[in-house]
């Protein structure tokens, strides 16, 4: 055992490195293809939730449209009568 050659133990460890050097280097392309991936993912769920946001903010505007302010109001009306006030 005292009678191994020095140069065959660094090819032996140099090889060993090599080959972790491989598997690290698929784990992080690996890992890099998942966070593409879920970067994708977020791009879609950010165009989805813009498109809502402009939809709301339409029908938003739609009703404040429609809408009117009526103020000194006597807190016992009811919306039906201040509708009848206003019908007639």
């Amino acid at each position: 055992m005292a009678d191994t050659d020095p140069k065959l133990q660094d090819q032996v460890m140099a090889g060993e490195d090599d080959n972790n050097d491989e598997e690290e280097i698929s784990a992080m392309k690996r890992r890099v293809a998942e966070m593409e991936e879920e970067a994708a993912k977020l791009r879609e769920m950010q165009a989805t939730l813009d498109q809502q946001s402009t939809d709301l903010k339409e029908d938003k505007e739609d009703i404040d449209s429609r809408n009117i302010f009526v103020g000194k109001v006597d807190y016992s009306a009811s919306p039906e009568e201040i509708q009848a006030h206003f019908q007639s």
